[in-house]
């Protein structure tokens, strides 16, 4: 009589990214009593996760707090076993996909303004300015590749910032930080004059 798998763990791991810029999955799993013989993507993050019991072996009834997945935010909607029970397909949401971002390989000033490469599935960036290693004004968010700090860049001094991709969540990825970059008291005038109206009642 075959033995019966009443519990299975999963993992999912992603990587890479694809050619669009998406993340790919993987499932793994380290047991000796099953293995993932392979997946299908169904439409959004829903993947059909098939595994096959080792020899001797067979599939129980498995509830939700059977399976066990981890390495992302993930969920088991379903679970069927087919060929005399020695197969599991299961229907798993990998939640986790839409909050993987990559990473922004440069970040440049140029004067004033800011530009960086766009991160693989990145939705916004969040972006930060810091003079003298001090951050200055708050946190912005754009779904471009560039920001104009020239509204908070009024005072002579070294300028860096820190650009954070953002999941469709709203997510921080990892941060990338510029250069470091110097205005010279004349240019910062020249802010100060152009944007003062814009400052009153700010705390920079």
């Amino acid at each position: 009589m075959a033995a019966e798998i009443n519990k299975v763990k999963i993992k999912l791991i992603s990587e890479e990214f694809d050619e669009t810029g998406k993340p790919e999955i993987d499932f793994v799993t380290d047991s000796e009593e099953y293995e993932v013989s392979g997946f299908e993507w169904k439409q959004e993050d829903i993947y059909e996760v098939e595994l096959t019991a080792e020899e001797g072996m067979k599939f129980g009834i498995l509830s939700e707090e059977d399976i066990r997945l981890s390495g992302m935010k993930a969920r088991c909607s379903r679970a069927v076993r087919k060929d005399e029970k020695e197969t599991l397909l299961l229907t798993i949401a990998a939640e986790g996909l839409r909050d993987r971002t990559g990473e922004i390989s440069r970040v440049q000033f140029q004067d004033t303004m800011v530009t960086w490469d766009r991160a693989e599935n990145a939705d916004s960036y969040m972006v930060l300015l810091y003079k003298d290693s001090k951050r200055i004004g708050h946190s912005h968010k754009t779904r471009g590749n560039t920001y104009d700090f020239a509204p908070l860049m009024v005072e002579r001094g070294i300028y860096h910032c820190k650009v954070y991709p953002l999941s469709v969540n709203d997510k921080k990825g990892i941060p990338t930080v510029s250069q470091w970059y110097s205005l010279d008291q004349e240019k910062a005038e020249k802010n100060a004059q152009q944007y003062g109206w814009k400052r009153s009642g700010w705390e920079l």
